[in-house]
């Protein structure tokens, strides 16, 4: 059966395992994540979070169609889904995200740094493995997603740090957001007095 989720619907085969169940959780979670970062700019009404997000649909209605439409491979036999499987979409929006958030978190001073990233790879890395165990990529599809992914991610970070943060204030004050995107100065927690990074 076909299993609709908006931006992340897969397969889901009669004769399934805990294996499967567990696959079908994580091939979810793109859509989850479209909603947490939605939910993130309403409630924070701040550039950082709107940059975050633009990545989304730049992904999922850009440069999916685009790609799937050039390469044309069909999915593996099995799967109910009836658009083209390379490369996976699921692969490109986790891997994706998943880059830029550990370039976001790791150009921060933040507390719990290494934790946060983390959380990150826990929920988002598993994606491409669940979309071969329910049948609806090969593994080649999904390395070439995760691959594809990863070089965007890596491109939009650049175009963020290079041509965006210069012009972070008035951009965030055209579009009437706060000014978050640019990385503070680290201050020590017990005197706030800024530090140097080595």
């Amino acid at each position: 059966w076909k299993i609709f989720v908006p931006t992340a619907s897969f397969t889901w085969r009669a004769e399934s395992t805990m294996a499967d169940g567990l696959a079908a959780m994580y091939s979810a979670v793109p859509f989850g994540a479209a909603c947490a970062l939605i939910g993130a700019l309403l409630s924070r009404r701040a550039l950082r979070e709107a940059a975050i997000l633009f990545f989304f649909p730049l992904l999922t209605s850009i440069t999916v169609p685009l790609t799937k439409h050039l390469l044309e491979m069909p999915r593996p036999d099995g799967s109910c889904l009836t658009s083209c499987g390379m490369p996976s979409g699921h692969s490109i929006s986790a891997i994706g995200l998943m880059v830029l958030l550990l370039t976001d978190i790791y150009s921060r001073h933040i507390t719990s740094r290494r934790l946060k990233a983390a959380a990150v790879v826990g929920l988002l890395l598993p994606i491409p493995w669940s979309r071969v165990q329910l049948g609806d990529h090969s593994v080649a599809q999904v390395i070439a997603g995760s691959a594809l992914g990863t070089l965007l991610a890596l491109l939009y970070a650049v175009f963020l740090h290079y041509l965006v943060q210069p012009s972070a204030a008035l951009i965030a004050k055209t579009l009437g957001l706060d000014e978050n995107l640019t990385p503070q100065p680290a201050f020590t927690e017990a005197a706030g007095v800024k530090t140097q990074k080595a």
